[in-house]
């Protein structure tokens, strides 16, 4: 997850990895299919690890591109 987050804010990647980034972001959060394991993800992290991700998304929310805000979103919504 912290992959796909530094993929999302990193401006030398291509644009579509970086939006495919944020769609997996939002999966793996959502994923309640995965078993009891995954279904509460979020809840299991540490602040920290929270806070990072949150910021990794935040960062990616000021890019120019508008499909890369779109990303971010899509990512910042599964939080």
């Amino acid at each position: 997850m912290y992959a796909t987050m530094e993929v999302l804010k990193n401006e030398d990647c291509k644009v579509q990895c970086r939006q495919l980034a944020g769609i997996i972001f939002k999966n793996t959060l959502l994923n309640n299919h995965n078993g009891e394991e995954c279904a509460d993800l979020w809840k299991v992290m540490s602040t920290e690890q929270r806070d990072m991700l949150k910021e990794n998304s935040l960062i990616a929310l000021l890019n120019e591109d508008k499909s890369i805000i779109r990303a971010a979103a899509t990512a910042l919504s599964a939080i």
